[in-house]
């Protein structure tokens, strides 16, 4: 085989990133404070701290190299992607250093309190790399995939 002006060649590459991050902090507190007075009391008490984040992500990659030439061919495709989602939050419900009020006998009816995360990520990454060469010589592709998927979350 001769090498010269009748080879063909080529090169390709490519690289998709995405990156989410939520960072929250929901809190539903009383704090120091007085519910309710002598002559307006209360009856119950209801706290309720909610986080609802949610990321939905997908990061998708294609590259293809395609050489053809008389004697010979050569052609090289790389891709690569990459996904990061993270949800970071802090949820917190509480009565601290505080006085409730009650009825007219004195108690308080139902005291309340909730701290819930109901966070999601939906997320995926992908690719495809495709290398084609004609004539004698052979050709060479490859994929990589990655996906990173945490939430860490706190609730107090």
């Amino acid at each position: 085989m001769m090498l010269g002006n009748d080879v063909g060649g080529g090169a390709t590459a490519g690289v998709g990133i995405s990156v989410n991050d939520i960072q929250n902090n929901i809190i539903a507190k009383v704090a120091d404070s007085t519910l309710g007075e002598s002559n307006n009391k209360i009856g119950s008490v209801a706290l309720n701290a909610t986080n609802n984040a949610n990321i939905t992500a997908y990061a998708i990659i294609l590259g293809a190299g395609v050489a053809g030439g008389k004697n010979g061919a050569i052609t090289f495709t790389g891709v690569g992607v990459g996904t990061q989602n993270k949800i970071n939050n802090t949820i917190e419900g509480a009565i601290e250093n505080s006085t409730v009020i009650g009825t007219t006998t004195g108690a308080i009816g139902a005291v309340s309190i909730i701290a819930q995360d109901m966070s999601s990520i939906i997320g995926d990454a992908g690719g495809v790399g495709l290398a084609i060469a004609g004539s004698t010589s052979g050709g060479s592709g490859g994929a990589i995939r990655l996906a990173r998927k945490p939430v860490l979350n706190t609730g107090v």
